[in-house]
């Protein structure tokens, strides 16, 4: 994966350190290859980046059973030359790979995917997203599973009552950053034509979010001057 949590930041693809610890627990001997996330500036990013490829491009992949590819685009190119060399390769789809932000890089994405052997196994979010890789780029569905992005534990993410039907309102939570990438400006948009959904739907509409993310600042701005928005403060470890 092109990211890891480090002290310096520890927040940088934290996923990935929760799918190794799972896979751990299940009793699989896992080996990591991922980008040195101890970076202070983009200098620093664009130096890791360099020895990522190096060792992405020097990595013998023949003694493992199965390699995850989680955001496979951003290291294709060094991956090239062993791909099909890999035994069991399985890509971890993100919103960002099936959606790039640039042509250029859907373009190159598109290339990168057809450079994958057949017996290639997809993991992807959701049913959705399924029908959107099946179209896009051409996967048969047998080689594709769904598992919403490692799993919730429902015994402590449970609401505290069911929400019901007879309900006046619509309650949306965003539980991302308040970051571009990942589609605050769409729900923003959103909003500021609150009142006209809120007449067609006959419900009033509360949003909460989390204060997080590199943008916070500003995105927190805009919808501090919007009704019923309401801010929750990011939940801190006790380590």
């Amino acid at each position: 994966n092109n990211g890891f949590p480090t002290a310096l930041n520890p927040k940088h693809s934290s996923y990935i350190k929760s799918i190794e610890q799972g896979l751990d627990r299940a009793g699989h001997d896992v080996s990591l290859l991922v980008l040195d996330s101890d970076f202070k500036d983009k200098a620093g990013h664009f130096i890791k980046y360099l020895h990522f490829f190096l060792k992405v491009w020097k990595t013998d992949f023949k003694k493992d059973d199965y390699v995850l590819l989680n955001h496979y685009g951003h290291y294709a190119l060094p991956l090239l030359k062993s791909i099909n060399k890999i035994k069991k390769p399985v890509i971890h789809w993100h919103g960002e790979d099936l959606y790039p932000r640039s042509e250029i890089f859907d373009r190159l994405f598109t290339v990168f995917v057809k450079s994958l052997p057949g017996h290639t196994k997809h993991i992807v979010p959701s049913s959705y997203f399924r029908d959107e890789l099946v179209a896009k780029h051409n996967i048969l569905p047998p080689n594709i599973a769904i598992s919403p992005s490692g799993g919730v534990n429902t015994d402590v993410f449970a609401p505290f009552k069911s929400a019901t039907h007879s309900s006046n309102k619509i309650v949306l939570g965003f539980a991302s950053a308040l970051t571009s990438a990942k589609g605050v400006d769409m729900v923003v948009s959103m909003l500021k034509q609150k009142e006209q959904i809120e007449k067609r739907c006959g419900k009033e509409i509360e949003f909460h979010y989390i204060y997080y993310g590199s943008q916070k600042e500003r995105f927190a701005s805009i919808l501090s001057e919007m009704s019923r928005t309401f801010r929750w403060e990011e939940m801190q470890s006790n380590k």
